[in-house]
């Protein structure tokens, strides 16, 4: 049985040879191939997710910075619903909860981070806020900006600075002041 089994393979490693090849007419020559001999990889160019404009190109200014409890939108951008000066209480003396908006200019209309600072007399941050100012869809080069900030303690009513930075530069500071507003009620009782 195994002689068998050996004779049959045999046959069909015979007809497999006697195939003929399939002739395509197509002349392949072999020669020298190339080696690649000096050849670089091509550099891959990086793609930046930031905007292309440089700071030079770049201004941004700030229009109006408000207080409020609440603002209400208009086609002039936010104002508040009434007038408001920061105030705080207690002990430690603490602010009450309030809204600032900073309206802030851009010719250019490019999107920028911003950071808010409130500055004591001595530099010191006491509160701090951060976002991104968006000029997409504005029809308009001015941006409101609106930060909620929560109750904090401070040192006492006084006066002090909020620091405005746009994408890292200093814009401007403007006066900061913080009101008692339990002085505000014994004043007029007398």
């Amino acid at each position: 049985m195994p002689t068998l089994f050996l004779a049959a393979l045999l046959l069909l490693g015979a007809d497999e040879k006697k195939k003929p090849k399939l002739d395509l007419g197509l002349k392949v020559e072999t020669g020298d191939v190339p080696k690649g001999e000096g050849l670089a990889k091509p550099k891959e160019k990086k793609q930046s997710t930031e905007s292309s404009a440089t700071p030079v190109d770049v201004s941004w200014t700030v229009v109006k910075v408000q207080h409020g409890k609440s603002f209400m939108r208009g086609p002039n951008g936010a104002v508040p619903s009434a007038p408001y000066e920061v105030s705080g209480s207690g002990s430690p003396f603490t602010t009450e909860k309030f809204t600032t908006v900073v309206r802030v200019k851009c010719p250019q209309k490019v999107n920028a981070p911003i950071e808010l600072q409130v500055l004591d007399q001595r530099g010191n941050s006491m509160m701090e806020g951060s976002g991104t100012i968006y000029f997409r869809g504005e029809k308009s080069d001015e941006s409101d900006y609106t930060i909620d900030w929560d109750p904090t303690p401070f040192r006492g009513p006084g006066e002090y600075t909020l620091l405005v930075k746009v994408a890292g530069n200093n814009i401007g500071t403007f006066p900061f002041r913080i009101i008692d507003k339990n002085a505000a009620k014994t004043d007029a009782r007398q």
